[in-house]
């Protein structure tokens, strides 16, 4: 059982690789779809991200630093809650999309407080 529930920290970790990656190789649709017009530097603020998000996936997956990583990840998505997806959310209450980012980036930083409290500590 443990070698299953041991997978989940593959799992949670490795979409933010993805979502790092996709900040590089899909700057402009962030830029015109995602980040708010009163945001500075659009785009240096989405490879600031994508920086960001596959620095900490790749601390969390060697287990180097995997608490401070996850507490920043944490960070950095309630970040995203707040300057992004909120006023996003607010601007436009029948679009679900802003919803559903608000939502999923408010439960992935939940994910990440509970890496940074239960799975860094288990080492």
């Amino acid at each position: 059982m443990n070698g299953y529930l041991s997978l989940g920290r593959w799992f949670f970790v490795l979409p933010f690789v993805a979502f790092g990656v996709w900040h590089f190789t899909d700057t402009q649709a962030y830029v015109e779809n995602v980040v708010p017009a009163y945001l500075p530097a659009k785009q240096f603020l989405v490879y600031l991200a994508g920086a960001a998000l596959i620095i900490c996936s790749a601390l969390m997956l060697i287990g180097k630093y995997d608490r401070t990583a996850a507490v920043v990840l944490s960070i950095i998505l309630l970040g995203f809650v707040f300057t992004v997806h909120l006023p996003n959310t607010l601007n436009d209450f029948t679009r679900e999309a802003a919803l559903t980012r608000l939502l999923n980036n408010l439960a992935l930083a939940g994910g990440a407080m509970i890496y940074a409290r239960y799975v860094a500590e288990d080492k």
